[in-house]
């Protein structure tokens, strides 16, 4: 190991000026990436969170659509006296 005390001036004081320079470099990009990583990873976050509600609203939607479409058959004496006639000729069929 280095031997500060007995080195001179001349090279101790730029070593030690070097060495703590290096350490607060890789201190603040330690810090920078950190702090990088939370914020990216709270806005994925945040962009999956919106992108399932919509999904759970446009599924929503859909299905109300099918359920008034359906309500809408059920409700037509058209659909009701084909379904007799499917439900007679099944039975027809044996």
């Amino acid at each position: 190991m280095l031997n500060l005390v007995k080195m001179p001036l001349r090279k101790s004081i730029p070593l030690i000026t070097s060495v703590l320079a290096i350490v607060a470099a890789l201190v603040t990009g330690l810090t920078g990436y950190s702090i990088s990583r939370s914020a990216l990873e709270e806005a994925a976050e945040g962009k999956l969170e919106a992108l399932a509600v919509s999904r759970r609203n446009a599924l929503g939607d859909y299905l109300s659509s099918i359920e008034q479409d359906l309500r809408t058959m059920a409700g037509n004496t058209s659909t009701r006296d084909m379904l007799q006639s499917f439900k007679m000729s099944w039975k027809a069929l044996g």
